[in-house]
């Protein structure tokens, strides 16, 4: 993974350069550059318990839905994802692609998390609930709505069987 890589996603419309990687920062942290075509959008309502987002708007105009809360960034305005909070985001416009950067603290595995999506979606058209069983507690992936102590239950019991059925956390082919 080495800054300046790009890589897209055709189902959600997203476009992702690689701007610090987590081996240039020593897992301080990750930045992004991300563009989000028209109606683009992130597929769901998540939160991650170890590691916060920063967004920060260059153009177009983000909707993000943060616990309960609809904000609409703007170019020149940031915000900030606390560790654990729900959050989802979006482009709403019909012909305005949104340029952001997202800065991920600490590192953790977000970048081969992006990979690993990225590639899936892109070869199956979405993830399946095996497949999010699969990479759960791998790369921090929560679902928001049920309960978190639920979803560790069935991560861990339903990730082997993920796995017997073929699914995997990581796929080499998608992290080159």
């Amino acid at each position: 993974m080495a800054e300046g890589k790009i890589i897209t996603n055709k189902v959600t419309g997203e476009k992702v350069q690689f701007l610090k990687t987590t081996k240039e920062t020593n897992g301080e942290y990750f930045q992004f550059e991300l563009w989000v075509s028209p109606k683009g959008f992130m597929p769901m309502r998540h939160l991650h318990n170890k590691y916060a987002e920063k967004v920060e708007v260059k153009s177009g105009i983000l909707k993000v839905e943060h616990e309960g809360e609809i904000r609409h960034l703007r170019a020149g305005e940031a915000f900030n994802i606390e560790k654990g909070k729900r959050h989802q985001w979006w482009n709403e416009s019909e012909t305005e692609t949104v340029n952001a950067i997202f800065t991920i603290t600490p590192a953790h595995r977000f970048e081969v998390m992006l990979e690993q999506i990225f590639g899936i979606s892109n070869e199956k058209g979405e993830l399946s609930f095996w497949q999010i069983m699969a990479m759960a507690n791998e790369y921090d992936m929560i679902i928001a709505g049920p309960p978190i102590f639920l979803q560790k239950i069935m991560n861990t019991v339903l990730a082997p069987i993920a796995n017997m059925m073929g699914y995997r956390k990581y796929y080499p082919k998608y992290s080159q």
